[in-house]
C-alpha cells in the first residue's frame, strides 16, 4: 500500500496576525510551509494573503530554489536501544541571513515528546526561534509500534531497540523574512546515525546486508536485515529488475530501497511504501506473492491524492500482470484476480480506505481502462502512458487528473467509463484471452526500429532512440548484436560505435584473438584484426606477455625471431638467453642449447669453450680423458692431448700428480715423458740419489733409476766424476787411479 498524509497544513491564524502586526513597517515579509508530506509529494508552501502591498505568497519549489535562500530542514533519527517502543529524532534548521522569524508547531498531535531544543523556546504552542542560533534544532522522542503488537495497516514506524523503521515526521513550520530580499525556499531531508540504511522519507536502523543492481539507470537495492530470515534477495531483485523493465515510466527515483522486515512481526498490511523505499512483510513474501512488484510500483508513481483506487488498483494490477509474464502465476489466476466481481457496487471515487475496494474493484476498472487505452489507439499505447501523464502533474491529483490524463493519451471521452466505474456501482467486464494483455508489439515510441515491447525485453529505453548513447540508435545494436544498453558491449574499452566505424568487432573483445583486446591493440599501435602484426609467429598477446615487441620481429636483434624463440624457449628480449657468451643465434647455429650454459655439462660456458677453440657439444674435446671445464681449471688446452708436449696425456699427467702445463715438472733436463720412459721419477731431479740428475745419467748412459748402474761399488755420480765409465765395471785399482788423475788435473 502506498502511505501519504491528506494534504498541506496551514498556520494561517498566526501568519495573519504576524502580518497586521507587520503591516505598517511594510518590509517584513510572511510566509510558510506545508506540513511535511511523505516524499510522495513535493513541499509546497501554503499562500497567505499579501496585505501592505508588500507581501507575497511564496511557493518552496525546486524552480527558485537554486537561486533563492534556502530554508534547510533535516529530521535525523537514532535508535535508543534501551527504549523499545520509541527512537530519538532530532529536528534541525540551516536558516539563511534574510530569516527574521521562525516557528516550528507543537508535537502534541504526533506521538513525540521534547526532550531538548537548541535556539527555539516554547511560546503559544509553538516552538519560536531564538533569532540567535545559527543552526537550531529540537530532539524528540517519537513513540512506535514496538513489534510486540501488530503494525496497523498504514503504519510504518516500528521500534524493538535492537532495531527500528523509521519516518520522517509531519512537522508544519512558518516564518518571516526581511522585505527587498528574495524570498527564502523551504527543503526537507531524512537521514540516520548509526548503522542503517533508507531512503528520502524512510529508513531501516540496525544490522543489514543489501543486495543491488542498476536497471535502466536505476539502483534497485533490496535491504535484508540480520534479523530477516527466508528471504531470497537475488530472487527479489531479479523480480524487481522486471518491473524496472516492464513499468518503464518515464521518472522515478535513481534509487529505490526494498527491505524485507525482520521477521516475526506481524502486520495488517502485506508491505508499506513510503517514497523511494518500502517494506515488505513476511505476510507478503510467500510463494506466488506479488507484494514486493507492489510496493516497487508505488515507488515509481510519483503521484498521490484521492483516486485510492487508481493509486492501489494500478499497482495491484501491474503486479499481477508481471507475475503472469514471468510464469509465476497462470493467467487464470491472474484472470481471477483481475476480473474479481468483489467490491463490485462499491463507489470508488468515495474509497478513502483500500480495503474498501480500492484493491479489487480498482484492480478490475485499472484493467479495463488500460484495455480501453489500447483499443483506442490501435494496440499502439496502454494505461503506462497514463502513469506517465500523472507522474508530472502537480500531486496531490483527483479522479478528473486521471480520466484527463487517460483522454489526453486517446483523444477519447471517457466520460461515460468513469461515471460508470468510478462514481456509479457497476463494474467493467475485462478480456479473458491471453492476447488482450500481451505487451504491446508495434508500437515504436522512440522511432529507433524496435517495438515498445522488445524493449521492456531487452532492457532499453522504449523512449530512447540510443538508449547507451553510444552513438548507435537500439534498433542499429539489435541488428549489429551488440547490446542497446551497454556503450560497450564486448567490454574492450571500445565504444561499440568505434568498432562499428573500425575494423574491430563490437561483439568480440578480442577481434582477432591473439590475446589483446581491441582498445589495447588500438592503443599500442598492433592490428587489432591481425593475430601476429610483426609477422614474427607469435601472436601479438603472446609478444606482450613474453616482453617482447609485437611490431618487431626479433624484438633483441639477436638473428632470431621472436616466433622462433618462443620455439626453442628463448627470451626473444634477450640477445643470449642463457648467458653463456654466445648469442642465440649464435648458439643455434653450433647446435648448443640456447637455454642451458654449458651445453655438454664440463663445467665450461659454452661461449668460454668457443673462446678457447673447444667444442661445447663435447664434453672432452681432445678425448685426453679431462673434461674441458677440468682443463680449464688446470690451465691445460682443451684441445690438446698433451698440453706441454712431454709425451704424456694431460689425463695421465693429471693421474700421476704431475703438471701437465710443464714438460719437465722436476726440472731436471728430461721431460716428463722421457723421464716416464726411463722409468725415473718425473716429479725428483734425481730419482736414485746417486749424485747425478736423471737426464746426466740419461747422457752418460748409467740408469736413473740405479745408484750403481754397473754394481762397481762405485756410484754413477762418483764414476762421472772420476771419468770411468758407470755402465761398465770398474776395477778397485782403475777407479782409484782415475780418482788421482782427476785430483792432480784438478778435477776433485
Amino acid at each position: 500500500m502506498r502511505e501519504w498524509s491528506g494534504g498541506v497544513r496551514c498556520v494561517c491564524s498566526l501568519v495573519v496576525s504576524l502580518l497586521l502586526l507587520l503591516s505598517l513597517a511594510s518590509t517584513p515579509v510572511v510566509a510558510s510551509a506545508p506540513t511535511a508530506q511523505s516524499s510522495v509529494s513535493p513541499t509546497v508552501a501554503s499562500q497567505p494573503t499579501a496585505i501592505g502591498g508588500t507581501r507575497t505568497a511564496q511557493t518552496a519549489t525546486a524552480a527558485n530554489a537554486t537561486a533563492a535562500p534556502t530554508i534547510q530542514a533535516t529530521q535525523t533519527a537514532a535508535l535508543t536501544p534501551d527504549k523499545p517502543g520509541e527512537y530519538r529524532l532530532t529536528l534541525s534548521y540551516s536558516l539563511p541571513d534574510n530569516l527574521l522569524e521562525f516557528y516550528v508547531q507543537n508535537f502534541e498531535d504526533v506521538n513525540a515528546t521534547v526532550v531538548s531544543t537548541n535556539g527555539f523556546e516554547l511560546r503559544d504552542g509553538e516552538y519560536e526561534w531564538d533569532q540567535e542560533t545559527t543552526n537550531p534544532s529540537i530532539t524528540l522522542s517519537r513513540s512506535v509500534n514496538d513489534g510486540a503488537s501488530p503494525l496497523p495497516f498504514g503504519a510504518i514506524n516500528i521500534d524493538t531497540g535492537s532495531w527500528a523503521l523509521a519516518s520522517d515526521l509531519p512537522v508544519g513550520v512558518h516564518w518571516v523574512y526581511e522585505g527587498g530580499t528574495r524570498a527564502p525556499v523551504f527543503e526537507r531531508d531524512f537521514q540516520f546515525t548509526g548503522e542503517g540504511i533508507g531512503g528520502d522519507s524512510l529508513a531501516y536502523l540496525g544490522p543489514y546486508k543489501v543486495r543491488e543492481r542498476t536497471v535502466n539507470g536505476q539502483s534497485i537495492k533490496v535491504v535484508i536485515p540480520n534479523a530477516t530470515s527466508g528471504v531470497d534477495a537475488d530472487q527479489v531483485l531479479t523480480r524487481l529488475a522486471n518491473a524496472r523493465t516492464r513499468l518503464r515510466t518515464d521518472n522515478g527515483p535513481s534509487t529505490v530501497y526494498g527491505i524485507a522486515l525482520p521477521s516475526g512481526i506481524e502486520t495488517e498490511a502485506a508491505g508499506t511504501a513510503s517514497g523511494n523505499a518500502f517494506f515488505v512483510a513476511g505476510s507478503g513474501r510467500g510463494d506466488g506473492a506479488t507484494t514486493w512488484a507492489h510496493e516497487y510500483i508505488h515507488t515509481q508513481q510519483q503521484f498521490y491524492g484521492e483516486p485510492t483506487w487508481f493509486v492501489e488498483g494500478s499497482a495491484d494490477y501491474y503486479a499481477d500482470l508481471f507475475a503472469y509474464y514471468e510464469g509465476r502465476w497462470s493467467f487464470e489466476r491472474f484472470h481471477d484476480a483481475t476480473a474479481t466481481d468483489a467490491d463490485a457496487t462499491v463507489v470508488l471515487a468515495d474509497v478513502s480506505d483500500p480495503r474498501n475496494g480500492g484493491y479489487t474493484k480498482g484492480q478490475r476498472v485499472t484493467a479495463a481502462l488500460d484495455q480501453r487505452i489500447r483499443a483506442d489507439t490501435d494496440g499502439q499505447k496502454s494505461l503506462r502512458a497514463v502513469l506517465n501523464r500523472l507522474a508530472t502533474a502537480e500531486s496531490p491529483i483527483t479522479n478528473d487528473d486521471v480520466q484527463t490524463a487517460a483522454e489526453a493519451v486517446t483523444g477519447t471521452s471517457y466520460q461515460l467509463f468513469f461515471d460508470n466505474y468510478v462514481y456509479g456501482i457497476t463494474a467493467p467486464d475485462v478480456p479473458d484471452e491471453p492476447s488482450a494483455y500481451e505487451p504491446l508489439t508495434t508500437v515504436d515510441s522512440d522511432g529507433d526500429g524496435v517495438s515498445d515491447a522488445q524493449e521492456a525485453a531487452f532492457g532499453s529505453d522504449p523512449l530512447v532512440a540510443d538508449t547507451d548513447d553510444d552513438g548507435l540508435a537500439d534498433g542499429r545494436e539489435l541488428d549489429l548484436g551488440t547490446s542497446p544498453t551497454a556503450v560497450d558491449t564486448d567490454r574492450d574499452g571500445l565504444s561499440d560505435a568505434e568498432e562499428v566505424d573500425g575494423p574491430t568487432d563490437p561483439t568480440v573483445a578480442d577481434t582477432d584473438e591473439d590475446g589483446l583486446d581491441d582498445r589495447r591493440e588500438t592503443m599500442g599501435d598492433t592490428d587489432p584484426i591481425v593475430a601476429d602484426t610483426d609477422d614474427d609467429g607469435l601472436a601479438d598477446g603472446r609478444e606482450v606477455n613474453l616482453g617482447a615487441d609485437p611490431l618487431t620481429a626479433d624484438t633483441d636483434g639477436d638473428g632470431v625471431s621472436d616466433g622462433d624463440e618462443a620455439g626453442v624457449g628463448t627470451d626473444p628480449t634477450a640477445t643470449d638467453t642463457d648467458d653463456d657468451g654466445l648469442s642465440d643465434q649464435r648458439e643455434l647455429e653450433l647446435v648448443t642449447d640456447p637455454t642451458v650454459r654449458d651445453t655438454d655439462s664440463d663445467g665450461l660456458a659454452d661461449g668460454r669453450e668457443v673462446d678457447l677453440g673447444a667444442d661445447p657439444n663435447n664434453s672432452d674435446t681432445d678425448g685426453d680423458g679431462l673434461a674441458d671445464g677440468d682443463e680449464a681449471d688446470r690451465e691445460t688446452d682443451p684441445t690438446a692431448t698433451d698440453t706441454d708436449g712431454d709425451g704424456l696425456s694431460d689425463a695421465d699427467e693429471v693421474a700421476d700428480e704431475l703438471n701437465p702445463t710443464t714438460a719437465d715438472t722436476d726440472g731436471d733436463g728430461l721431460n716428463d715423458g722421457q723421464e716416464v720412459e726411463a722409468g725415473a721419477d718425473p716429479t725428483v731431479a734425481d730419482t736414485d740419489g746417486d749424485g747425478l740428475n736423471d737426464q746426466a745419467e740419461v747422457t752418460a748412459g748409467s740408469n736413473p733409476t740405479v745408484r750403481d748402474t754397473d754394481g762397481d761399488g762405485h756410484t754413477d755420480a762418483s764414476e762421472v766424476a772420476t771419468g770411468t765409465d758407470p755402465d761398465s765395471g770398474t776395477g778397485q785399482l782403475q777407479f782409484w787411479i782415475a780418482k788421482l788423475l782427476s785430483q792432480l788435473s784438478g778435477g776433485g
